[in-house]
């Protein structure tokens, strides 16, 4: 028995089936390719009561690298009015309603 229980291995199963990427699925295979899996035309199968401590190691530090970069992808938005000048400043309602929602 290791030092991961069930619940551990059913939340991490769940996070590796909320990647998209083709590249992560690649490197993830990587990393359980000298575990025993199963391939056929529906995909590549794997048993993960079956892997050791080391090879969950492994993929934990693979999905939070994974998460970092992600983080780092996303910019924050900026708010930018319709025109420039302070006379002829307007804004439309759905802008008021946004700048209303962000006030509460």
């Amino acid at each position: 028995m290791g030092k991961y229980n069930n619940d551990f291995k059913k939340k991490l199963v769940s996070k590796l089936e909320e990647l998209k990427d083709k590249d992560d699925y690649v490197n993830i295979f990587n990393i359980i390719s000298s575990n025993d899996y199963s391939s056929n035309s529906n995909g590549i199968f794997f048993n993960l009561n079956a892997f050791s401590d080391e090879v969950i190691e492994k993929l934990v530090d693979y999905l939070n690298e994974n998460k970092k970069e992600n983080e780092k992808e996303t910019e924050p938005i900026v708010y930018t009015t319709y025109c420039n000048e302070n006379r002829l400043f307007k804004v439309s309602n759905q802008d008021k309603q946004i700048m209303n929602n962000m006030k509460k």
